[in-house]
């Protein structure tokens, strides 16, 4: 049977374990040998590389004799103890509805998932509720060094119940930084 994990799943465990520190971290495409180059992020703390994880790199696996969907992770742990406790900041839940968004953009390779994360945040601003990447999908159709990107969007207001038109204003928005910083197109 097909291994079912991916680099998604090894990125909710590395989140969970970082999550659970004060670490002040961000992911960015790693530089290590042992990894595949498009599927694989270091972790960086205070400019320093803590971490990484990612998918094996086919060539490694195949010198090794291992199977192509094998996916790695490693962390720093004396870095990560040494941390202070972490503080639990918790925000306001709205008394209004939730609204979920779905949206696939076509970016090149070498953006990264933090990249659109970032754009989408600050296209949002104080309406984001929650922010994730469900599915990246590459194939010949897209073009070389090309991939799909899904994201999911969900917006929130604290002092009302966002109408249609808010919800379209701030998705306008949301693409065109994605297409003015990242030189996304919509799928």
């Amino acid at each position: 049977k097909k291994n079912q994990y991916d680099c998604f799943n090894l990125k909710g465990i590395v989140e969970k374990i970082l999550n659970s520190t004060s670490a002040d971290y961000k992911l960015v495409r790693s530089t290590n040998k042992t990894l595949h180059p498009g599927v694989s992020a270091d972790i960086v703390c205070d400019n320093k590389v803590i971490g990484c994880f990612g998918k094996i790199h086919p060539i490694v696996a195949k010198n090794y004799d291992l199977p192509e969907d094998v996916y790695y992770a490693e962390l720093d742990c004396d870095y990560l103890v040494e941390l202070p406790e972490k503080k639990i900041v918790s925000k306001p839940i709205s008394k209004y509805p939730i609204v979920e968004r779905d949206l696939a953009v076509v970016v090149n390779e070498d953006v990264t998932i933090e990249d659109i994360i970032n754009s989408v945040k600050s296209a949002c601003g104080n309406v984001l509720y929650e922010v994730k990447v469900f599915d990246i999908y590459r194939s010949e159709q897209l073009g070389a060094d090309k991939k799909s990107v899904a994201i999911n969007i969900k917006l929130s207001d604290l002092d009302k119940t966002l109408t249609d038109e808010d919800i379209s204003q701030v998705m306008k928005r949301t693409l065109k930084a994605l297409t003015y910083k990242l030189g996304a197109s919509l799928r």
